[in-house]
């Protein structure tokens, strides 16, 4: 019965309304610093209103927020449904919270982070190459001072996101073990494009593609003519990995590791340009830490090996350290 009454003295502002000695109307209100319903119906009533704790509008408010669980005790962020009696409020608060949420929603729109999160970076690293056939054993260097890309990723939600990178690297003349000069050779390039769902506390589990071009001898050639001979190899690979991210303080450190099965492979002379029917294949297994100075650079660094068959064995580890900037 008692509900019966409280639904005929109930009126909302800017909907229906029934004729009754209290009007009452309702408003979407988020608790702040309040710890009870008193005190947040004192931020809207004139000065000098009083009302009692068993008041008819105190039990439309707890009747219509049956998700608060103790008016006494209540936790900043929760919204309600907050009744309040016309004739009791103050225009000049009201007005006044009205233009404290408007100024709020708009804080809230500038300081909401984008979905796009993109960054330039800068790595050097060093290569060291083992390629095996037969009797013939080769081991050589290709030493990046210089490499330069680009990263971006976008939220999809809030358990997955799309990431890719693009990098070239300007590699120094080969050293290799079969004497003579060093050898010129062509950059490195590669790229990448995941889907990662988070799981658990910040770990992400990602799946996705990954490009590289690289050079390697043609030890059939030099093992024919006695001279240098260099193939360009275009692979792309199946990557799976998982990273945790790991904050501290106002910074954050990022851990991952992936394993890169060989989807397709393709063997090109240096000097014909000719495809040649014989490539690698195998797997890449990468290592990469990356821990921001500030909120805008970052340290990164990674240990990159490819353990592969085909026309001999071939083994690459890299690692590379650098610098990056969040734009």
């Amino acid at each position: 019965m008692r509900r019966f009454f409280i639904f005929l003295f109930l009126t909302i502002w800017g909907g229906h309304s029934f004729s009754a000695p209290m009007q009452i109307g309702r408003i979407r209100y988020q608790i702040t610093d309040e710890r009870n319903l008193p005190q947040i119906l004192s931020k809207f009533l004139k000065p000098g209103s009083r009302l009692k704790r068993d008041s008819l509008i105190f039990e439309i408010n707890k009747e219509r927020n049956s998700h608060v669980d103790d008016w006494n005790d209540l936790d900043a962020g929760v919204e309600i449904d907050l009744y309040l009696p016309k004739g009791m409020v103050s225009a000049k608060k009201f007005k006044a919270y009205l233009a404290l949420k408007k100024r709020r929603l708009e804080e809230s729109k500038r300081k909401a982070p984008s979905p796009w999160n993109t960054s330039v970076f800068y790595m050097a690293s060093y290569g060291r190459f083992t390629q095996t056939q037969r009797e013939i054993n080769i081991s050589f260097q290709q030493n990046s001072p210089l490499s330069l890309g680009v990263s971006t990723g976008y939220r999809l939600g809030d358990n997955y996101s799309l990431s890719g990178s693009l990098y070239a690297s300007y590699l120094t003349s080969a050293s290799s073990s079969l004497g003579g000069s060093d050898i010129a050779i062509r950059p490195e390039i590669g790229g990448n494009a995941y889907l990662s769902r988070k799981f658990g506390n910040n770990w992400n589990f990602f799946t996705g593609i990954d490009f590289e071009r690289f050079t390697t001898f043609n030890i059939n050639d030099i093992r024919s003519t006695s001279e240098i001979f260099l193939d360009e190899n275009r692979m792309s690979f199946a990557t799976f990995g998982i990273d945790k991210v790991i904050p501290f303080e106002k910074k954050r450190l990022l851990l991952r590791f992936s394993i890169s099965p060989v989807l397709s492979s393709q063997r090109l002379s240096y000097t014909t340009a000719e495809e040649i029917e014989e490539v690698f294949s195998g797997i890449k297994y990468l290592i990469y830490i990356n821990a921001s100075i500030n909120k805008k650079y970052y340290f990164h660094v990674l240990y990159k090996q490819h353990s592969m068959t085909g026309p001999g064995d071939l083994n690459v580890s890299r690692i590379g350290l650098g610098i990056g900037y969040n734009l």
